[in-house]
């Protein structure tokens, strides 16, 4: 069994997938915001209505 990934390979996966798009998505994929987190805050899992932390497996937040 693998290791789940840390936050540097995490950091590397999203660069490496930036860098892979195409031209018109790569420069305004760069300024996407990634943040890692064990798990969400008990404030966003209480307005999803979420009660197991586990039950939330990514959450996107902003205007796309």
């Amino acid at each position: 069994m693998t290791p789940d990934p840390g936050l540097d390979d995490i950091e590397r996966i999203a660069l490496d997938t930036i860098e892979a798009l195409p031209e018109p998505w790569r420069a305004p994929a760069r300024n996407v915001l990634l943040r890692v987190a064990e798990e969400a805050p008990r404030e966003i899992l209480d307005e999803m209505g979420i009660d197991d932390p586990d039950d939330l497996s990514g959450l996107y937040q902003g205007v796309p």
